[in-house]
C-alpha cells in the first residue's frame, strides 16, 4: 500500500491542544521513539473525541490536591485517530525522559469499543511515523519502558505486544513511497 493510503486509511482529526495550556509546553523534541499507551478508561463513549476534548479542555487529574498536568501526540480508538501535539513538541506522557525522546500514543479501551479494530488502526498510525521519521521496529516501546507503570496494560498480556509490533511491521514492510514527499502529509 502507497503511503499516502495508509495515512489516509487512519481517518485523522486534527484537535491541537491551544498554544499556551498548561500541558502544551511548547518544548522542542528529539524523536527516539513512540511510546505506546492504553487510556485505562474503560467507560462508556471513552473514545478518542472523548479524551481529545479532556487533554485539550482540561488536561490534568488532581493527587493530593496537587495538579498533574498530561498530554500526548494522539489518541486512536476503533473509528479514528486524532492528533493532540505536532510532533515536534514534547508531551507529558512517560516520564522526563519518555517525554523527551518520544511520541506518545493513547489507544482507547472503553467499553463497546472494536479493540483489534482500534490496534489495528495504531498500527498503521506507527507504520507511517516510522517510515516518515526513518525509525525502526525497535523504536517502538511501552510507557512501561520509560517508567515501570503497567501500561499499555492490554498489550502487555501475553504475546499480545509481540503480536502488536508484528502488525506494525507488516504495516511498515509493504509500503510503498508516493510520488509526494511525506514531509507533505499530515500524520
Amino acid at each position: 500500500m502507497k503511503r499516502g493510503e495508509l495515512g489516509a486509511s487512519l481517518n485523522l482529526e486534527i484537535e491541537l491542544i491551544p498554544d499556551g495550556r498548561p500541558n502544551r509546553p511548547g518544548v522542542p523534541i528529539t524523536i527516539k521513539k513512540i511510546t505506546v499507551h492504553n487510556t485505562s478508561n474503560t467507560g462508556r463513549g471513552a473514545d478518542a473525541a472523548s479524551h481529545s476534548n479532556w487533554v485539550r479542555n482540561t488536561g490534568y487529574y488532581e493527587i493530593n490536591g496537587k495538579r498533574n498536568y498530561v498530554s500526548w501526540h494522539y489518541t486512536v480508538d476503533d473509528h479514528r485517530v486524532i492528533k493532540q501535539l505536532p510532533i515536534s513538541e514534547m508531551g507529558w506522557h512517560a516520564g522526563r525522559r519518555g517525554n523527551s525522546l518520544s511520541i506518545g500514543i493513547e489507544i482507547c479501551m472503553h467499553q463497546g469499543i472494536d479493540q483489534e479494530t482500534a490496534f489495528d488502526r495504531a498500527s498503521r498510525l506507527i507504520a507511517v511515523l516510522l517510515y516518515d521519521l526513518n525509525l525502526a521496529i525497535e523504536d517502538v516501546v511501552t510507557h512501561k519502558y520509560w517508567t515501570g507503570k503497567n501500561c499499555p496494560v492490554l498489550l502487555l498480556q501475553g504475546q499480545k505486544w509481540e503480536e502488536f509490533k508484528n502488525k506494525i511491521r507488516s504495516y511498515l514492510e509493504g509500503m510503498i513511497q508516493d510520488s509526494e514527499d511525506p514531509a507533505d502529509q499530515d500524520v
